[in-house]
């Protein structure tokens, strides 16, 4: 487990609420809040900087999923090396999807009264769920984060020098209600897992995954540490 030193800038007045959603940061009762997230420059050379293809060996791909975006990562400290990757369900046809049967992170069950994809005509059963795994260059799943929609995005950043992170969104708005919306996590290859970025909750003093909205309240940004 990593509790990462990430700087969260928040204006506006808080207030706890319950949610299904994983703990987030931002949340008020009046004019919308802005959490930053500040990040460093890329270092030179860094490695993973853009999606690429499979590790030098492919790993087996769980039945009934596909890999949307592959990073691939140099040994660290540990010797783990391979790639980070994003599984969806296989039936999902990208190509066919528009923005707004994104929304709600179901396509097959879209919020705010869009039309399904014709896919999803040929679907008789829930979409699988989204997962972002880590997979050693000798084609072994070494360990995979469960997500909590059918659709997800996935981008490297550089909250620190030292460590790639992963910005793993899911996009978790509902019919109703103004702090429901893309919520987005930071994950990173730690003791050869790849695990949630976390940070200390001032309420509890115990490590929560890092974790911020982009709502109809909330919002959140990602800025370069000088």
């Amino acid at each position: 487990m990593r509790c990462a030193p990430v700087l969260l800038v928040l204006a506006g007045c808080s207030r706890a609420r319950p949610s299904p959603a994983p703990a987030e940061v931002g949340s008020n009762a009046g004019p919308k809040a802005t959490a930053t997230i500040l990040s460093v420059a890329a270092p030179a050379g860094s490695p993973s900087a853009v999606p690429v293809e499979a590790p030098a060996r492919e790993a087996p791909v769980p039945s009934g999923y596909a890999v949307r975006e592959t990073f691939s990562i140099m040994k660290d400290p540990t010797g783990v090396g391979g790639a980070v990757e994003l599984l969806e369900d296989a039936r999902i046809r990208p190509e066919q999807l528009k923005a707004e049967q994104k929304v709600g992170g179901d396509p097959c069950a879209p919020v705010g009264g869009a039309p399904a994809p014709a896919f999803c005509k040929a679907v008789t059963k829930a979409l699988r769920l989204a997962s972002v795994r880590l997979v050693g260059s000798d084609g072994h799943d070494l360990s995979t984060l469960p997500l909590e929609r059918p659709l997800a995005t996935v981008e490297l950043v550089h909250l620190r020098a030292d460590v790639p992170s992963y910005q793993v969104t899911v996009d978790l708005s509902a019919e109703f209600g103004s702090y429901s919306g893309p919520a987005t996590r930071f994950a990173e290859v730690t003791d050869g897992k790849l695990q949630w970025l976390n940070a200390v909750d001032v309420r509890t003093g115990k490590p929560v995954p890092v974790s911020v909205a982009s709502t109809l309240k909330t919002a959140w940004k990602r800025a370069q540490f000088p």
